[in-house]
């Protein structure tokens, strides 16, 4: 309920404020305990992000980490379903919650992590009573500022913790079989057909982006020439969903509700904006 959420976010609030202090102390070897979730190229992108600690740097880290961790727990969700004594099925018929809030519900996790760490995650990520940070960010209602480093390293706390348990239960986690992008990369070839310079459009014509998220535009622009499409797109779907709102809000005269995310009702998001 609303006061459970309330009492554990105030709870959270000093060890968040000390989260980025104690990862920067722990000892060496702690990278180890975050491969179960993340590859060893992402950790290093992810560890240059965390040191720069600039406020678009760390809105993008938590835009990159919240998807990994979402993927990484279904795949340890499956893992424990697949072992568990009592499922006698094929692998294809195992379902796994699509939602993260959903996936961080399910008792084999909680028997495998323990009640206090599921708390910790609902508290986080669990709904929107919660700091709800995978879908703020994710929805664009974070702009650079408004996230310390303290909500950054926390994930990698939860992280390895995880991996801790995973190692000294001897769980080895199966990845499940992933999407075939064939189609993305005949978007991306038919895109890359048009001139560059339509894509570096002048602040002119970007006026319908408020001012605090230009430097999300500028990074974009620089990730796009750099080859960094995985960064690029991960900054550029809230964008694109945040400067989309502005206009939906505009033209349905109902601008205050362009930057809420109400617990009690629904968010003004891709799946409103859409619909019609």
């Amino acid at each position: 309920n609303k006061t459970w959420f309330t009492q554990a976010v105030a709870c959270l609030a000093p060890v968040i404020d000390s989260s980025q202090r104690d990862w920067v102390n722990r000892s060496v070897g702690k990278e180890t305990l975050l491969r179960w979730a993340i590859s060893s190229s992402l950790g290093q992108y992810l560890d240059k992000l965390l040191q720069s600690g600039e406020a678009l740097d760390i809105l993008e880290f938590v835009l990159i980490i919240t998807p990994l961790l979402e993927r990484a727990l279904g795949n340890l969700l499956f893992t424990l379903k697949i072992s568990s004594k009592c499922v006698r099925m094929e692998e294809e018929k195992i379902k796994i919650p699509s939602l993260l809030r959903d996936l961080i519900q399910e008792p084999e996790l909680e028997q495998l992590l323990g009640l206090c760490l599921i708390r910790v995650l609902q508290a986080l990520i669990g709904s929107p009573l919660s700091l709800n940070l995978r879908n703020l960010a994710w929805h664009g209602f974070i702009t650079p500022g408004e996230l310390s480093a303290g909500y950054a390293t926390s994930f990698l706390h939860i992280i390895s913790t995880i991996g801790s348990i995973l190692e000294a239960n001897k769980v080895v986690v199966k990845e499940r079989r992933v999407y075939n992008l064939q189609q993305i990369d005949t978007i991306h070839a038919q895109i890359c057909t048009y001139q560059e310079e339509e894509f570096k459009l002048g602040s002119e014509e970007t006026s319908f982006i408020p001012s605090t998220l230009r430097s999300i535009w500028q990074r974009m622009l620089r990730l796009y020439t750099d080859g960094r499409y995985l960064s690029c797109l991960v900054l550029g779907l809230p964008l694109l969903e945040t400067t989309l709102r502005i206009i939906f809000v505009q033209l349905n005269n109902c601008t205050q509700r362009m930057m809420t995310a109400e617990a009690t009702e629904l968010y003004t998001t891709f799946t409103e904006m859409l619909s019609g």
